[in-house]
């Protein structure tokens, strides 16, 4: 989960820089993704948690909520914003 929250923030920053019209660097990349490796883990976790909460109620509110967590990861890389 770890791995996989980070993999996203470096791929999410690269995919936005390429959206600008900039140059991709990886290791710009992965500094980016580095740097926001905390903020990335907590809204991960808290995706996960809030997502299987959703899920004990019933199903089509876990759809809801991870519908609407889609966009927390990007908001989180790009516009540098905490969990």
């Amino acid at each position: 989960m770890v791995l996989n929250a980070l993999s996203q923030a470096i791929v999410l920053y690269g995919a936005f820089e390429d959206m600008r019209g900039r140059p991709v660097h990886l290791i710009e990349s992965l500094r980016i993704g580095l740097r926001r490796f905390f903020p990335v883990l907590g809204v991960a976790l808290g995706a996960a948690i809030l997502t299987a909460l959703a899920g004990i109620l019933l199903v089509i509110p876990a759809f809801i909520v991870a519908t609407m967590l889609l966009v927390a990861m990007p908001a989180c890389v790009v516009e540098q914003l905490g969990p």
